[in-house]
């Protein structure tokens, strides 16, 4: 499952889940949790992150571990 945007409504559903991860850009620096694309599994983080990186030149792209506090800059991917 893949979520797009993310929103207070959703907070107790991310805190419930085991694993969750986010994607965006490298280039955002920081992580921005309005214009992440948020993932149920880091496979589906990982064709995000191909996808995306495609569809902007081969730009890298951040996979971001999703934690009660702040997220871990997981991984990155450049396609």
């Amino acid at each position: 499952m893949i979520l797009h945007g993310i929103c207070s409504s959703t907070l107790l559903f991310l805190l419930l889940m085991p694993e969750m991860f986010a994607v965006q850009p490298k280039s955002f620096g920081e992580f921005d949790d309005h214009s992440a694309e948020y993932c149920s599994s880091y496979d589906d983080a990982q064709d995000v992150a191909f996808d995306w990186s495609i569809s902007e030149g081969g730009a890298p792209m951040i996979i971001w571990r999703l934690t009660s506090n702040n997220p871990i800059r997981w991984s990155e991917v450049i396609a």
